[in-house]
């Protein structure tokens, strides 16, 4: 029957032909496309409203996270200060030895300078320096040092002895250690 036709209008008919199996095509696919969106739109929702569940979730596990973080951090800062402010039985407390110091100075001895330092060691050295009214005066000062029990030595230099009156003196001791006490 194609045979019949014009060419003319053969090539009319071919066209029409071809514009419709195109049009077709085109409106099955586009079809297909709205299918499979309308089909997926569903699942879209449920994964962005878990998404965003899971999300706000996330966020305050994060900042929770966060808080035992910076408290942990706290609490090892606490425990430092703790150990730190702990009172150390391998030293005396120092106001202790200065009174003591004091207390042990007659009226002949005037304490005018008292330093304490702590060696690498851990041996506590107290420098004790002042003025004394006579020889016999700063040697009791030392002698009395020696014999309290707080105090291991007393070490006075020969030269603070070279004078007989109004003698300036440095005497070194060594505190014991409260430990072994």
């Amino acid at each position: 029957m194609i045979n019949l036709i014009p060419p003319v209008a053969r090539k009319k008919v071919l066209r029409e032909y071809w514009i419709r199996v195109v049009s077709v095509w085109f409106i099955l696919v586009s079809i297909g496309f709205i299918l499979i969106t309308l089909l997926k739109l569903p699942v879209y929702v449920l994964v962005h409203s878990q998404l965003a569940a899971f999300s706000a979730s996330y966020e305050a596990a994060a900042s929770e996270d966060e808080q035992f973080t910076q408290l942990a951090e706290e609490i090892k800062t606490a425990n430092e200060t703790a150990s730190i402010l702990q009172i150390s039985p391998s030293h005396h407390i120092f106001s202790e030895v200065i009174d003591k110091l004091d207390a042990l100075a007659n009226e002949s001895v005037a304490v005018s300078e008292i330093s304490i330092r702590i060696t690498k060691d851990d041996t506590t050295v107290v420098t004790v320096a002042g003025e004394a009214a006579t020889r016999i005066a700063l040697a009791r000062y030392k002698d009395s040092i020696e014999a309290d029990e707080m105090f291991l030595t007393a070490e006075l230099p020969l030269s603070n002895l070279a004078k007989d009156v109004e003698i300036p003196f440095t005497i070194s001791v060594t505190l014991t250690n409260p430990s072994e006490s």
